[in-house]
C-alpha cells in the first residue's frame, strides 16, 4: 500500500493564472474581516487560499486558517477531526510553515 507523506510534492501548485486577486474565504459565523484584512497582502494568505480546497479535500481535515505560532509567525493551521489525517498534511507548502491541530468536529451554534 502507497501512504502519502508529510511532503509538499503530493500538492499541485495550482497556476498563478487561476489564482484570484482578492477572494475571500466564506465563514460559517459573521466577522469583520478585520485580521484578514491586516493579512490581506500577506504571502502567507495566498498560499492558504492556493491550496486550501487540497487541504479540504482530505478526510478529517475540518478547517483552515492562518494563525501565529509559538514564535509569532504567520503560519497556516489545519483543524483535524482526529489525528488519522495528520500524515496526509504537508509540514509546509511553499515554504509556510503548516500547523495541524486535533479539534473534532465543528458546530455551528
Amino acid at each position: 500500500m502507497n501512504t502519502p507523506t508529510n511532503t509538499p510534492e503530493n500538492f499541485n501548485s495550482p497556476p498563478s493564472s487561476e489564482l484570484p486577486e482578492d477572494r475571500m474565504e466564506d465563514a460559517a459565523m459573521p466577522y469583520n474581516g478585520e485580521e484578514e484584512q491586516a493579512l490581506i497582502n500577506s504571502e502567507v494568505l495566498r498560499v492558504k487560499q492556493a491550496y486550501e480546497e487540497q487541504l479540504m479535500a482530505i478526510d478529517g481535515v475540518v478547517g483552515v486558517g492562518i494563525q501565529a505560532n509559538e514564535m509569532g509567525e504567520e503560519v497556516i493551521w489545519v483543524y483535524l477531526r482526529d489525528t488519522a489525517a495528520r500524515s496526509q498534511v504537508p509540514n509546509e507548502l511553499e515554504g509556510v510553515s503548516v500547523v495541524t491541530e486535533v479539534t473534532g468536529e465543528f458546530e455551528a451554534y
